[in-house]
Formats: C-alpha cells, sequence, structure tokens
C-alpha cells in the first residue's frame, strides 16, 4: 500500500513540477537561455566521450575492433 500511495504522489508531483518548469523555459529573456543549457549539459556531455571512443576503436588500421578482426582472420584489410 505504502508504494502504491508513494508512486501515486511521486508521479503527480514530478509532472506538475515538470509542467511549471517547461512553463519557466519558454520565456524569451537571455538568462533562461543560459539556464537551459546548464540542465541540457549534464544530459548532453556523457555521450561526447562514447561517441568519440566508438569512432576511434572502429578505425580502419588503428582501431581496436578491427585490430582484432584482423588477428582472428589473419586478414590485412585490403581489398583486392
Amino acid at each position: 500500500m505504502n508504494t502504491l500511495v508513494f508512486l501515486i504522489v511521486a508521479i503527480n508531483v514530478k509532472m506538475v513540477i515538470a509542467l511549471f518548469v517547461s512553463g519557466f523555459f519558454t520565456n524569451k529573456r537571455w538568462w533562461v537561455k543560459i539556464l537551459s543549457v546548464l540542465f541540457v549539459l549534464p544530459w548532453a556531455v556523457p555521450s561526447i566521450p562514447t561517441i568519440i571512443l566508438r569512432a576511434l576503436h572502429a578505425q580502419s588500421r588503428m582501431g581496436v575492433i578491427n585490430q582484432i578482426i584482423f588477428a582472428l582472420t589473419t586478414d590485412d584489410g585490403r581489398t583486392g
């Protein structure tokens, strides 16, 4: 019963807070734009190293993934 009450209250409280925050960020003031960037940064920044590492791993000659494939198949990766 406690879990059910907690879920009902928590979901509704979070929804109301999100509604007010989204209304706040529709303002056209300069400082609101800065605040919106600060709110988005913790969401966006962790994906940047992931993208860079995946690109490095998949490089044609020096990437870790291709080195493993070449070692297992004794293929040098050249076509033709």
